[in-house]
């Protein structure tokens, strides 16, 4: 049993710093990453506001258009009664 332990001893030692130094290099990557994805959503909530407004303010504006289009047949409408 005690050639086992031994060979058990010495993977530990061998094995362990470079395990740990994986872990290290894992969780960094991991956090990168992490840092990476927020960075893009934040890019992507900025750019979808920013569609969000552009479409809300075309949309008003074609709609006050309509109201004038529709307020300028009321006037023509009007105009031609009298006449007739």
């Amino acid at each position: 049993m005690s050639n086992l332990e031994d060979a058990r001893k010495i993977i530990q030692d061998l094995l362990a710093p470079d395990l740990k130094a994986l872990a290290v290099r894992v969780e960094n990557l991991e956090n990168e990453m992490a840092r990476r994805f927020t960075s893009a959503e934040d890019v992507a909530k900025s750019r979808h506001e920013t569609i969000l407004a552009t479409i809300a303010a075309s949309h008003a504006s074609i709609m006050g258009a309509l109201e004038m289009e529709k307020r300028l047949t009321k006037l023509e409408t009007q105009q031609r009664l009298p006449a007739q």
